[in-house]
C-alpha cells in the first residue's frame, strides 16, 4: 500500500521567516517524510468568480483520480484547502484510507456555529484522525464524529541546532508570541507591562507594532525564526491568551481548553519548564510527567516560584530533556502514524 500526505501550499513563505505560522506543517511534512511517505502539495484556490473558482476546485479535485494510486494510505493536513471535501470524496471512491491530520478545529477556535456545521462533515468523512488532546477528542465525539481517533498531545518541533540557552537561575520566565494590537493577539502583555507588584525576570519575543518597556523587570527579545531556538532565555516558559492576567479568556484563551498550543512544544523543545493555564487541555500531561505546573493567574507564578528550590526545577529539567528529545526527534506524530 503506497502512502501520501497531502499539504496545503502557502503563499508567500517569506512572511513566516520571524514567525511561527508555518512551522507546525513544515515540520509535519518533514516527519511524514521521514516515515516513508510521499508529500503532495494542495494550491491554494483564489477567490474568484464563483463559477471560475468552483471549476478550479473541480478540477483539482478530479486530478486526485491520477496523482494517488487506488486503495493507498492517504494523510491529510486540515484545515485545507476548499476542495478538501471534494477531493476525500474522490479519494474514497478509490477506497483510500483517509486519516486527518488537525491542526486546528476552526469551529473551536472561532466560535463559529455556522462553520460548524460544514467542518463537522468534512471531519467525518475520514477513516482516521489525529487530535491533539483528550479534550478536543471528547468534543468532537460530543458533536457525532465516530471515526478512530488517536491522541498527539504534543506538536514536534524540529530545530537546526541541538543547542539551548541555559539561563542562570531558575526563577525567570519567558512568552513568546505575537503581541501585536493590530492583530488582537497577547492583549495580556500590555496589562503585564503595567502591573507594580511584579518581581519575576521576564523575557518577551515576538513581533510587535507598539510595545515599549521602560522598567528592569521586562526584556523585549524581539523576534527570532523558528528553526533557531538556541539563543532564547529564560528558565519557564510561559503559555497564555486573552486580555486578562487573572484567567485566559476571549477566543484565543478559550481554545486552550481544547488544543495542545505550539508554544508548549517551543519552550519543551527549548528544555524550558512550562506554566500553562489551570483549564488548559494539556493540564494532567503537564503535571503528570512533571514538566511544569498549571496556575489560575498569572499573577500566582511569583508565589509558586519562590517556593520552588534548585533541587526541585533540576528534577523538572531532566523531565522535560526526556520530552524534548522525542519533540525535537518527531516521536510524537510518527508513533501516530507507525
Amino acid at each position: 500500500m503506497k502512502k501520501y500526505e497531502l499539504s496545503q501550499y502557502m503563499k508567500q513563505p517569506n512572511r513566516f521567516r520571524y514567525n511561527a505560522g508555518t512551522k507546525a506543517r513544515n515540520d509535519t511534512d518533514t516527519i511524514y517524510r521521514k516515515n516513508g511517505f510521499t508529500v503532495i502539495y494542495l494550491p491554494h484556490i483564489e477567490r474568484d468568480k464563483f463559477f471560475i473558482w468552483l471549476v478550479r476546485r473541480f478540477f483539482l479535485g478530479l486530478s486526485f483520480l491520477f496523482r494517488i494510486d487506488g486503495k493507498s494510505e492517504v494523510h491529510i493536513q486540515y484545515p485545507a484547502t476548499g476542495a478538501i471535501r471534494w477531493i476525500i470524496k474522490i479519494l474514497r471512491f478509490r477506497g483510500c484510507k483517509i486519516t486527518l491530520m488537525v491542526h486546528d478545529i476552526e469551529y473551536e477556535r472561532n466560535y463559529d456555529v455556522r462553520r460548524q456545521k460544514k467542518e463537522l462533515v468534512i471531519l467525518s468523512l475520514a477513516d482516521e484522525m489525529i487530535v491533539h488532546t483528550p479534550a478536543m477528542m471528547n468534543d468532537l465525539r460530543l458533536h457525532g464524529i465516530t471515526p478512530m481517533i488517536k491522541i498527539l498531545y504534543l506538536f514536534d518541533y524540529l530545530a537546526s541546532s541541538t543547542n539551548v540557552y541555559r539561563e542562570p537561575g531558575f526563577r525567570s520566565i519567558v512568552y513568546a508570541g505575537n503581541i501585536k494590537h493590530i492583530d488582537k493577539k497577547g492583549e495580556f502583555v500590555y496589562r503585564w507591562l503595567s502591573e507594580e507588584k511584579w518581581n519575576i525576570r521576564t523575557y518577551l519575543y515576538g513581533t510587535s507594532d507598539i510595545l515599549t518597556i521602560d522598567n528592569k523587570i521586562f526584556s523585549y527579545e524581539g523576534v527570532f525564526e523558528p528553526d533557531d531556538i538556541s539563543g532564547i532565555k529564560g528558565a519557564w516558559g510561559v503559555v497564555w491568551d486573552g486580555d486578562l492576567l487573572t484567567k485566559c479568556d476571549g477566543r484565543n484563551g478559550n481554545y486552550l481548553r481544547f488544543n495542545s498550543s505550539h508554544k508548549i512544544s517551543l519552550y519543551l523543545a527549548c528544555e524550558k519548564p512550562v506554566i500553562v493555564w489551570t483549564q488548559s487541555s494539556l493540564r494532567d500531561f503537564i503535571e503528570t510527567n512533571k514538566i511544569g505546573f498549571a496556575v489560575d493567574s498569572l499573577l500566582e507564578i511569583p508565589e509558586r516560584l519562590a517556593a520552588i528550590h534548585e533541587a526541585e526545577y533540576e528534577e523538572y529539567l531532566e523531565n522535560v530533556r526526556v520530552i524534548s528529545k522525542k519533540i525535537r526527534n518527531g516521536e510524537f506524530l510518527s508513533s501516530c502514524i507507525r
